[in-house]
């Protein structure tokens, strides 16, 4: 049997450092004497693409195939047959049929590109077998890319589009990251024998420099002295990372200019960019101890800014599978900052500990106006929903459910659009009253400020095991190759669709989901 990898792109981060990593997954879990053949299909970008490494993987033969119009799309109408038969084309031309590959695609229904998920569907047509992995979905407060997948596939109502998004049968299975995401396409009608959770391989660290020279390195590039901790967000500063908030910990941290807090990434999605420069901004103004772009060309690399850390800090609002939960542990390094239990309730089960994380971050609600707030999440709220052909809830109702977002006056700082998320970190940075009372609400606050790999050695170490022991390569590997085993067993039989149902559009846009800087 042989494997073809289907994605979009082959950019640095995201979809495709899994990629790469279910293939490490794969050659350590080879079976001596065996090779298996894979070809990777992509769109016309492969920049990030480690060929030389995939190269020198046991176990695996690994080639790739660029596929005219696999790339993002803007096309106001799908053309799934035309997609499909270079796809058919790119693998016969690797040596594969359909007889004998499996096709594992990621993101499929994401609203990337509206002739994907069409395309799988005339390729299962013709004898192919799938494993879809979803890692994000465009009912999860991504209106642009629910609307394209309706505009180009001429759906006439939101609830009927799962039907093309989401036909199943034996030989059109599915993947997801978690147990959220598991349950909801449950609830959808996805058969359970269909369905399973794969989650992403956390690779070890190669080699990180020594902290001595990397210390070196972060002085000389950033001025950070050996005397400052230094904090590192490692991310691309897109919207969802909530960077208000990083500023907000910087805003706390300022009057002692001890700490710095660093961001490695700019966006590479110019939608996201405005955004990013107008944080960039507002950090400059305050005088902030924050830095950014300090992963990037000519600063330091991604293993110079591990090494070089204190600790790693997360305040992201959404995430598909939470790299960053688990990853800084094998690093030896804590993690600090929010937590989001409907991803890390999968590690915590594993045996992984959260103790310096917090699910909120609490300011007094006249510290932005309840009715300005109200006002401004309440446009928000009803302007996605829009985007969604979804109507506006009884304006009673929904006051009564954004009142509800703040109780005893205090409201998580993530729910606050990003003007009002600037407002509280001008306070903060200008106030000593301010920011005695942040710290007062949040008296974990500055204790996390304060941690570092020794003071959490042990919260490190246990951790780190859980992390080898649950979500390795070696871990994961021997699940993917079992999904891999089911799908290839299959014999076709044909799809059924999925019923059209509200199920996956209303529970990802619950009003308690709904955080403002997403979609602004």
């Amino acid at each position: 049997m042989h494997l073809a990898i289907v994605h979009y792109h082959l950019r640095r981060g995201g979809v495709t450092q899994v990629m790469v990593n279910h293939l490490r997954a794969l050659s350590a879990t080879a079976c001596p004497g065996q090779t298996l053949r894979v070809v990777v299909l992509h769109g016309g970008e492969h920049d990030a693409w480690p060929s030389g490494a995939m190269d020198l993987l046991p176990g695996l033969e690994v080639t790739r195939r660029e596929v005219s119009g696999l790339d993002y799309d803007d096309a106001p109408v799908a053309r799934p047959r035309e997609l499909a038969a270079r796809m058919a084309a790119a693998l016969s031309d690797a040596g594969m049929s359909a007889a004998d590959t499996i096709l594992h695609v990621h993101n499929h229904a994401l609203g990337k590109n509206a002739s994907l998920p069409g395309a799988i569907a005339q390729l299962t047509d013709r004898g192919y077998r799938c494993l879809l992995q979803l890692h994000d979905f465009s009912e999860d407060f991504r209106p642009a890319d629910h609307q394209h997948l309706l505009a180009a596939l001429s759906v006439d109502h939101p609830d009927r589009l799962p039907q093309q998004l989401y036909a199943h049968g034996p030989t059109r299975q599915y993947a997801v990251l978690n147990r959220r995401d598991y349950a909801l396409l449950r609830r959808a009608g996805m058969p359970a024998d269909r369905l399973r959770i794969l989650p992403n391989p956390i690779a070890p660290y190669d080699q990180l420099p020594a902290r001595s020279v990397a210390r070196s390195r972060l002085a000389e590039k950033l001025s950070v002295s050996a005397r400052e901790r230094y904090i590192v967000y490692p991310i691309r500063g897109i919207r969802r990372k909530n960077l208000g908030e990083l500023l907000l910990w910087g805003a706390t941290a300022a009057p002692t200019r001890s700490v710095w807090l660093g961001v490695t990434l700019p966006p590479s999605n110019p939608r996201e960019q405005p955004r990013y420069a107008w944080w960039r901004q507002c950090a400059a103004a305050c005088r902030l101890p924050v830095l950014f772009d300090v992963g990037t060309a000519g600063c330091l690399t991604f293993g110079e800014n591990l090494a070089a850390a204190d600790a790693v800090i997360n305040t992201s609002v959404a995430e598909g599978f939470g790299m960053v939960f688990l990853e800084p542990w094998l690093a030896g390094l804590p993690l600090i900052g929010r937590d989001l239990p409907e991803i890390t309730t999968d590690f915590t089960a594993a045996g992984v500990q959260f103790d310096t994380l917090a699910p909120h971050l609490r300011i007094p609600l006249d510290w932005v106006g309840a009715a300005e707030f109200a006002r401004q999440f309440t446009d928000g709220y009803r302007r996605v929903l829009a985007a969604y052909g979804r109507p506006a809830p009884d304006a009673a109702a929904l006051a009564r459910d954004i009142a509800g977002l703040a109780r005893d006056g205090l409201l998580d700082f993530a729910h606050c659009p990003s003007r009002l998320q600037a407002e509280v970190v001008d306070q903060v940075a200008l106030s000593p009253a301010r920011r005695a009372r942040l710290l007062e609400l949040n008296p974990a606050l500055q204790g996390l400020l304060e941690v570092d790999r020794h003071t959490q050695r042990a919260l490190v170490a246990s951790n780190a095991e859980v992390v080898r022991r649950c979500f390795s390569l070696e871990a994961v590997g021997q699940q993917l190759r079992a999904a891999y085993a089911a799908v290839g067993e299959s014999s076709p039989c044909g799809s059924q669709e999925l019923e059209g149902s509200p199920i996956l559009l209303d529970a990802f846009l619950n009003l308690a989901r709904f955080h403002p800087i997403r979609v602004e």
